[in-house]
């Protein structure tokens, strides 16, 4: 059949993510192919604010202007000798030296244990592979329900669009007069028409609920952030409250994966592990308590609503007209041996060598963040700080808006939400409650090959075999959960972020116990969000704001045409320079005020430039890395140094002669 082979090609890569063949699916992968499979048709959402670079011919004429050794001498004389000038690694190597004495050791029963896992998985997956083999050998007919038969056509219809569409995005624009994204109808309709009559209405129909519903007319930065607080008010927007919200979408989706518990029987488990079903729970009734368990549950919401799409009436009622051949499907599988070459990737598997692995991955990433971290003392300290600079944030961010905003953008800063990096014992705990999820894993795979239909099986091996599936090893081992769990440990130092629309600021253990520089990194974060804000505001509430963006934005000397902005509009390093500005002007504010702790404060470039421990490196430059959104760190600690009034002799006649040749404005 024709059609077959198209599949093969358009399905590989996206759907093998989350599949073994063990005539079934792990607990939980099932939805992590979903949303893979909406992210590889959705192609590359256009990108407002990152990648770009400079004019090298540019950048040669601004660095010819400075001597390495003028470089040298601002920096010494802004941050002190390199000897004492704690910058991000220098800091780093320091507190690593804690390793000595700071051990973390996981058990050797957690390797076993773990062994025995893999082995169990191993063991499901030959015993099923023999169960189909016998089975397409029998000639006996396999007939597909009507429920899995919406599941697999909801997948290959993601497929059929991926590949007609090339996975590029060009039907997805930005609106820069209202920040939002658009898909442009004609576009999208002429990529539809490239594919079978018979096709289009059940992939329209797909991409409509997967991509388009959630693309079309929504903020860029809500969709780019992906966060709960704006997936909630997206969906309630009357009379917000996040607490109410949660519960109310959190019950609706225990209901969804009830409903698919009901049509698909045990291949439900595959949906979900039974620690994220508990997430569900507590956020249906108490709440999430961190981070973690939130960007986990906003996947959950996203991936059962989807779901739950695939087994609602109107579009089981257009799935027939979808063509699918599983006659020839299951005889192509037959014949290309996939079942046998299945069979030789098991026997290679060595359960207690790859679980040795993966231990003594996590053991070294477990150890290397030990000493990254505060302690409660610390954390409790510069929470009463942080409270300050919110204060200090809210009378600068006011100057920036009319009066008759000043209240909101007040309210707005007062919701704002301090998160601090999980504690030594919440790691160790998370990377434990790994395992137990591997093992929970298995023995659900484990009870499918028992319980599961001869239907069930084989659909699950169809799957595999379109998707061209990947090696037992790099799904059990080096894709696995527990895997990126350990990778994802704390490893850097400056980590703080946020996201605006989330209403959080992540505040990493640097900026904790080191609040000399810590606050304005803090600053730097209320910026972002306040930038954010005030983007959104109508021009005649933000002229201020507009008009110190714009200044921001062109005095950067790497742009080498400056242009008149729109609140809403960029450069590839204003976003950024603007946040490093408002940082400055709240430090100065603090300093204002008398507080302590801003006027020991040190410019916050020196903890960004490259040092070892008895020199500042020669790779301090002024030229930005390519396609970072960050001024490089030197060109930082001179703005910041600009707009604080810290400006040291050495660093002012840089500045100076740079902003001479370019006549770039200065922004005080």
């Amino acid at each position: 059949m024709a059609g077959h082979n198209m599949w093969k090609i358009s399905l590989a890569g996206i759907l093998g993510i989350g599949l073994t063949f063990s005539g079934s699916v792990q607990a939980s992968l099932l939805s992590k192919t979903l949303t893979k499979s909406v992210q590889n048709a959705a192609g590359n959402i256009p990108d407002i604010a990152s990648g770009g670079g400079y004019d090298p011919q540019h950048a040669e004429k601004i660095e010819s202007l400075v001597s390495p050794k003028e470089v040298m001498s601002c920096l010494e004389s802004t941050c002190g000798s390199p000897r004492t000038n704690w910058n991000y690694t220098s800091i780093k190597e320091d507190r690593e030296s804690l390793n000595n004495e700071l051990k973390w050791v996981l058990p050797t029963s957690q390797v076993e244990a773990l062994a025995e896992t893999l082995r169990l998985e191993t063991s499901v997956t030959r015993n099923q592979v023999l169960l189909v083999q016998k089975l397409l050998q029998s000639g006996k007919k396999i007939d597909i329900s009507e429920n899995f038969r919406s599941m697999m056509v909801f997948f290959l219809a993601l497929a059929d669009f991926t590949e007609v569409s090339g996975g590029n995005s060009d039907y997805i624009s930005y609106d820069g007069e209202n920040s939002t994204l658009k898909v442009d109808q004609e576009k999208y309709a002429a990529i539809l028409q490239k594919l079978p009559a018979q096709k289009r209405e059940v992939v329209k129909a797909v991409v409509d609920a997967a991509i388009i519903s959630r693309v079309d007319g929504v903020s860029y930065l809500d969709y780019s952030n992906k966060t709960m607080t704006a997936y909630l008010r997206k969906k309630y927007p009357a009379k917000f409250t996040y607490a109410e919200a949660l519960k109310q979408e959190a019950t609706q989706a225990l209901a969804t994966f009830q409903m698919i518990q009901k049509r698909v029987g045990i291949l439900a488990d595959s949906l979900l592990s039974d620690r994220e079903v508990e997430i569900l729970q507590r956020a249906a009734t108490r709440g999430l308590s961190n981070k973690t368990e939130e960007k986990s549950c906003l996947a959950l919401f996203e991936n059962l609503s989807l779901f739950g799409t695939i087994f609602k009436s109107e579009f089981q009622t257009i799935v027939n007209s979808y063509p699918v051949d599983f006659v020839t499907l299951f005889s192509d599988m037959e014949k290309s041996k996939f079942l046998e070459k299945t069979l030789a990737d098991v026997d290679g598997f060595n359960p207690t060598y790859e679980a040795m692995f993966l231990m003594g991955n996590c053991r070294e990433k477990l150890q290397a963040s030990m000493p990254l971290t505060a302690s409660p003392l610390r954390r409790r300290t510069f929470d009463k700080l942080s409270e300050d600079v919110r204060r200090a944030s809210q009378i600068v961010a006011k100057r920036m808006v009319s009066p008759s905003q000043a209240r909101w953008i007040d309210q707005e800063l007062a919701k704002i939400n301090f998160v601090h990096e999980a504690t030594r014992e919440e790691r160790l705990q998370d990377v434990l409650n790994r395992i137990v999820e591997m093992r929970e894993n298995a023995e659900k795979s484990l009870k499918q090959m028992r319980v599961g239909s001869e239907e069930l099986t084989v659909v699950a091996a169809a799957i595999n075999y379109l998707t061209d599936k990947k090696s037992i090893r790099t799904k059990l081992v080096e894709e696995s959960e527990l895997k990126k769990t350990c990778n994802a440990l704390p490893s850097s130092v400056i980590s703080d972020s946020t996201l605006p629309q989330s209403g959080n600021i992540s505040v990493s253990w640097f900026s904790v116990n080191y609040p000399e520089v810590g606050l304005a990194i803090l600053a730097h974060e209320f910026g972002h969000i306040v930038s954010h804000r005030l983007r959104l505001l109508p021009a005649a509430d933000s002229t201020a704001f507009t008009k110190t963006l714009n200044c921001v934005a062109n005095r950067n000397p790497f742009v080498p045409a400056p242009e008149p902005m729109k609140a809403a509009d960029n450069t590839v390093w204003s976003e950024e320079d603007f946040a490093d500005h408002f940082s400055a002007e709240v430090m100065n504010e603090l300093r204002r005020q008398g507080h302590s702790m801003a006027a020991q404060s040190k410019n916050m470039g020196c903890s960004l430039i490259g040092n070892k421990s008895t020199e500042y490196l020669a790779s301090n430059v002024l030229t930005p890395t390519l396609n970072d959104t960050h001024s490089s760190g030197v060109l930082r600690l001179l703005m910041m140094g600009q707009d604080l009034g810290t400006l040291t002799p050495q660093c002012g006649m840089i500045l100076n002669r740079i902003q001479s040749s370019f006549q770039a404005p200065r922004c005080q």
